[in-house]
């Protein structure tokens, strides 16, 4: 019996029109990482090999590929995909061999301040704004115009 999940992933329109390389390509446009290692301040008791920085990228890749549980997630990276780990920790910036355990992503975040990352949304508008994305397509703009 097919999964349900698999199913979606296959039909899902998104996963067929932003490949991998155009979001590896959009982090870095976007300096994600560089935004997540300025505004992210650590505060776990013990710091491992893992910058806080590298952490939310995990997370963030957790996200962007749509997984439906971090459980989910490490499961479908260890059956028959293991190059994909290194993969992953190219993107999120792990310099060292091993890929964080969900356990010590969940220490992480419950040791972050949500607040502190508020000014990461700010500086991608800014960056998008500056680079003439707003102005090289005009749907994007609800009222016609935008602040300077």
């Amino acid at each position: 019996m097919k999964s349900l999940y698999f199913d979606n992933i296959r039909n899902t329109k998104n996963f067929e029109d932003i490949p991998v390389r155009g979001l590896n390509f959009l982090l870095k446009k976007l300096h994600i990482y560089d935004l997540f290692e300025r505004y992210a301040r650590d505060g776990r008791q013990r710091r491992g090999p893992y910058t806080i920085a590298s952490l939310l990228m995990v997370g963030l890749e957790m996200l962007l590929f749509r997984s439906p549980s971090k459980n989910d997630f490490y499961q479908n990276q260890k059956l028959g995909r293991g190059a994909c780990y290194r993969n992953l920790g190219k993107i999120a910036c792990i310099k060292k061999g091993g890929f964080p355990h969900c356990k010590t992503i969940d220490d992480a975040f419950l040791s972050l301040d949500s607040t502190d990352l508020e000014p990461i949304l700010f500086d991608i508008f800014n960056t998008l704004r500056l680079s003439k994305l707003f102005s090289n397509h005009p749907s994007l703009k609800r009222h016609g115009s935008l602040a300077a």
